[in-house]
């Protein structure tokens, strides 16, 4: 009958264990999560940034060039500005153009003019 109640009572131990450890465990998370939000607060944040191209005389906006691209492709193509997720531009000021490609599809590309 000893074999049993040490069976019993080293059961009750790991159970007992296992709580605490569940415990550590949630006391741990709670712990942590702010830190995770924080972070996670810190890398949504926008950087706000402009470019400028010069050449010559001449100077360039990014803002500019990219409203420029998005109208010249909806002019050209017939699509809506919501239906554009992405706009690769190419500038060639020595050329006065600015190549972009649309949604990274080659046949939704073409050119604007500095």
């Amino acid at each position: 009958m000893s074999d049993i109640n040490k069976i019993e009572v080293n059961d009750e131990v790991t159970l007992n264990e296992t709580e605490e450890k569940q415990k550590d465990i949630v006391e741990l998370k709670e712990e942590i999560t702010p830190v995770f939000k924080a972070s996670e607060t810190k890398k949504t944040a926008a950087i706000t940034h402009k470019l400028y191209i010069q050449y010559n005389d001449l100077e360039f906006s990014d803002e500019l060039m990219f409203e420029a691209a998005v109208n010249a492709y909806c002019n050209e193509f017939n699509e809506d500005k919501s239906s554009v997720e992405t706009v690769n531009l190419y500038v060639k000021p020595q050329e006065g153009k600015a190549y972009y490609v649309i949604n990274d599809d080659a046949k939704k590309s073409g050119s604007i003019d500095l």
